[in-house]
């Protein structure tokens, strides 16, 4: 095996990606006072989410304490936008506001991602079996294959909150459950 290097040193190496983590390093400090969210036990999650098929953070009750702690980094009409996915909302208000729209979208899922117990980040089949985030609702990022008894479990990750949750590996997530059964 080779030396690990340092951070520094690799950087030092590649000094074109030297901006990209300074940014995420002033990220990381801006929001390392966000504390996760007093959300229900995960049980009540679970049932709150699987009843109806609503993601956590697309129920009324949930949204408001998302918008409160986010509140202090982006205006409130901004955040409410975002988290409800509302594209040209977003798009309008970052225009009149005179922000950069991806950059915007980094800093609210990223805080959103801090707001999220880790209990809540991990999904087994057997929680949730649709083609978007049981928290958040947005579509998957990521899909990874891991080793799982004898094969393969598909896992997926959000690209907002990052949650994972585990997927059928046959099938494609833009199919819904009842076109795959």
């Amino acid at each position: 095996m080779g030396k690990i290097k340092t951070l520094e040193s690799y950087l030092a190496e590649h000094e074109f990606l030297r901006e990209a983590a300074n940014f995420h390093f002033k990220l990381e400090e801006r929001l390392s006072d966000v504390k996760p969210l007093d959300l229900p036990p995960r049980d009540k999650v679970l049932k709150l989410v699987t009843a109806e098929k609503i993601p956590l953070l697309q129920q009324e009750k949930f949204q408001a304490p998302v918008l409160d702690a986010t509140e202090r980094f982006l205006p409130r009409a901004l955040s409410k936008s975002l988290l409800r996915q509302e594209n040209l909302s977003v798009k309008k208000i970052c225009t009149a506001h005179e922000l950069n729209e991806p950059l915007t979208r980094k800093l609210f899922w990223a805080a959103v991602d801090k707001l999220i117990p880790a209990e809540l980040k991990t999904w087994t089949k057997d929680d949730w079996q649709e083609n978007y985030c049981p928290i958040c609702g947005r579509r998957p990022v990521l899909a990874q294959l891991k080793k799982f008894n004898d094969g393969r479990a598909r896992w997926l990750l959000c690209g907002g909150c990052r949650t994972l949750w585990q997927w059928r590996c046959v099938g494609w997530t833009c199919a819904t459950s009842a076109t795959l059964t």
